[in-house]
């Protein structure tokens, strides 16, 4: 039988019943994007799940791709074991003034994939620069 997941963005189908998903490369991408938009500390039952991701939106394009790389390599180790890191980039898109992080990996079966990424960034006075909506 197929794995079954509650599918990302969460929505409801026109019945009412919870959005779900059989499609394993989308099950693993809605894990990676979840896994790297929860700031650590978010969760109470578990404080350690998460990365910095959401806190780069305060940091300079240069330490918020480290910050960033750092984060996610860790998270993978501790909290995707199935999945194989192969690889982070990130660069400040000029005409939207978002962060884009690119995190390329295999999936259980060697598969490659990327995940693509956008996080706001905010200015040192902390206005918003834009606002972004990953799913």
């Amino acid at each position: 039988m197929a794995e079954r997941a509650i599918s990302w963005p969460f929505k409801f189908t026109d019945v009412g019943a919870l959005g779900t998903t059989t499609d394993t490369a989308k099950i693993w991408k809605d894990r990676i994007t979840l896994l790297c938009l929860t700031q650590i500390g978010e969760r109470i039952m578990l404080p350690t799940f998460g990365t910095h991701v959401p806190a780069s939106a305060f940091e300079n394009q240069f330490d918020a791709v480290e910050m960033c790389r750092s984060s996610v390599i860790e998270a993978f180790a501790k909290w995707l074991p199935d999945l194989v890191f192969l690889n982070i980039t990130g660069e400040l898109d000029p005409d939207t003034s978002q962060l884009v992080l690119e995190i390329y990996y295999n999936d259980p079966t060697g598969t490659p994939n990327t995940v693509t990424l956008r996080t706001a960034l905010f200015t040192r006075f902390g206005d918003i620069i834009k606002e972004v909506v990953n799913g």
